[in-house]
């Protein structure tokens, strides 16, 4: 299964993990589909 790219590096799963640990940062981080 491919994993949703949220930027050029980071995944969905390392997305919501940011979201945890830093919720307003990850809010604030450009989304690219």
């Amino acid at each position: 299964a491919k994993k949703t790219i949220i930027s050029r590096d980071v995944t969905f799963d390392e997305y919501a993990m940011l979201k945890k640990v830093n919720p307003e940062g990850a809010d604030s981080t450009p989304q690219q589909v």
